[in-house]
């Protein structure tokens, strides 16, 4: 039975979001440790983390998905590389994209066979 070469799965989505893709930062409150082990614990800040990412407009299937949870008015669709990326995306992360700041609401990961390919994050703002 051959197998599915989900590498180069990534390896597509992460030249498409590099072609049509903008810069971004993925921002991930974070307390940095402390200088010394004496030290009181730092008080966390928004640690940028340089990505490349795609806005879309909300679908009717992305509007279904998000009923009840968020103001759909308020809310967008980004699509987030996810092999270059050297962490997880978790809700309540931020991003920048194209000067606005957007709250990660829900991620849909897309990891089959667990090669990262691309996050679908809904946000709002």
């Amino acid at each position: 039975m051959p197998k599915f070469d989900y590498v180069k799965t990534a390896g597509t989505a992460q030249r498409l979001i590099d072609k049509f893709g903008q810069n971004a930062n993925l921002l991930v409150n974070e307390a940095l440790p402390p200088v010394n082990e004496w030290d009181a614990p730092n008080a966390p800040v928004w640690n940028p983390y340089s990505t490349k990412a795609v806005k879309l407009p909300l679908d009717k299937n992305d509007i279904a998905y998000l009923a009840g949870s968020t103001a759909v008015e308020a809310s967008a669709k980004i699509l987030m590389e996810a092999v270059i990326l050297t962490r997880d995306v978790k809700k309540d992360d931020k991003v920048e994209y194209l000067g606005e700041t957007w709250t990660i609401k829900s991620i849909k990961p897309l990891s089959p066979a667990g090669v990262n390919v691309l996050w679908t994050l809904f946000v709002g703002k």
